[in-house]
């Protein structure tokens, strides 16, 4: 997704830090999808009681990193499991770390699972099998969880699933919702354009020639009992009859102020036609609150190296968002916490 510098584009790098509370736990755990050929990864974010060495995961030159204590032991009992799709078809690993470690520490198992990165350069037709894979990484997850040493501390009872972007699009998938593949072909019409348009004409893939038959996957995973959606992409593929499949509890949210409704992100229309949903919005956020604080030179950096600086501005040229974005970011926690708690019958 972003051109940094050299020595930059590492993923994860690992700084030796103190802090005044003790920082959650971190495993990272491969998870094998069998429609993949290559495996996904769960970076797994969990309560502990352990006060020791704590490392600083996913910070660069650009985005500030967030404190984890890797292998630390999990807080006795059983505790909720929220999975979290970040992202679209080139999300970065690190892009959801503050809310996962914000809801460990709130007593959540929180696993953020990432695709195998795609090819670099264009995309090809095979891209678009991205939208049943996700929701298969996600389920593939809980199989991983639950048959690992985690298993012993999961509510089963309790799973949650959040998601951004085509992550949103991914748990509404995920719990129900039943994409009509004759709406595929003309997702990149005038009238109707998915988010990554621009890159697929780039690649001069024509989605009318595209077998969209592969829509046709059943990835429903009935051990998810509530879904937060924000932003989520795609959305256009559900038709009014797969939505009502739809059983559980479901929130949509859009950052900013409500969404246009032909925007590509709009929720709207999603929760008007959705027995079981709620809609809000977070009218001082934008898409790029839902990405890691940026570090202070981190939208000069990302100009100078042709990225995009509004990942890391408000709009307004030199104006950085540091600070509203760490606001943003603890209404969002808040607002998914409570929301899920009180959904899956969570008392504290």
């Amino acid at each position: 997704m972003l051109r940094l510098r050299q020595g930059i584009c590492a993923s994860l790098l690992l700084l030796s830090m103190g802090s005044a509370s003790a920082a959650p736990g971190l495993q990272q755990l491969e998870i094998a999808n069998p429609a993949r050929n290559a495996a996904a990864h769960a970076m797994v974010w969990y309560p502990t009681a352990a006060s020791g060495s704590e490392k600083v995961v996913g910070a660069n030159a650009v985005f500030v990193g967030t404190a984890a204590q890797e292998n630390a032991p999990v807080t006795e009992g059983r505790h909720p499991l929220v999975l979290i799709a970040h992202g679209g078809f080139r999300s970065a690993p690190h892009a959801a770390n503050w809310l996962a470690a914000a809801l460990a520490s709130r007593g959540w198992i929180a696993a953020i699972v990432t695709p195998p990165r795609l090819p670099r350069g264009l995309p090809d037709a095979t891209v678009f099998e991205e939208l049943v894979l996700r929701p298969a990484d996600l389920s593939a997850t809980i199989d991983a969880l639950q048959t690992s040493p985690f298993g012993d501390h999961i509510n089963a009872d309790k799973i949650a699933a959040v998601g951004f972007f085509l992550g949103g699009y991914s748990v509404l998938a995920l719990t129900g919702a039943t994409p009509e593949p004759e709406k595929f072909a003309g997702s990149c019409t005038p009238d109707r354009l998915a988010i990554d348009c621009p890159w697929f004409a780039r690649a001069r893939l024509d989605l009318s020639q595209v077998d969209s038959h592969f829509l046709n996957a059943d990835v429903f995973d009935a051990r998810v009992r509530a879904v937060f959606a924000i932003d989520p992409e795609w959305t256009h593929l559900f038709g009014k009859p797969g939505l009502q499949k739809m059983r559980v509890p479901t929130h949509l949210m859009n950052l900013g102020a409500a969404a246009n409704a032909a925007s590509p992100l709009s929720a709207q229309r999603l929760s008007a036609e959705l027995a079981h949903a709620e809609y809000s919005t977070l009218a001082d956020a934008n898409a790029y609150s839902a990405f890691a604080q940026c570090q202070a030179r981190g939208a000069l950096i990302l100009q100078a190296d042709d990225g995009d600086p509004a990942l890391c501005t408000s709009g307004s040229p030199g104006d950085t968002i540091a600070a509203d974005r760490s606001a943003i970011h603890q209404q969002l926690i808040t607002t998914i916490d409570q929301w899920l708690s009180k959904h899956l019958a969570i008392s504290r």
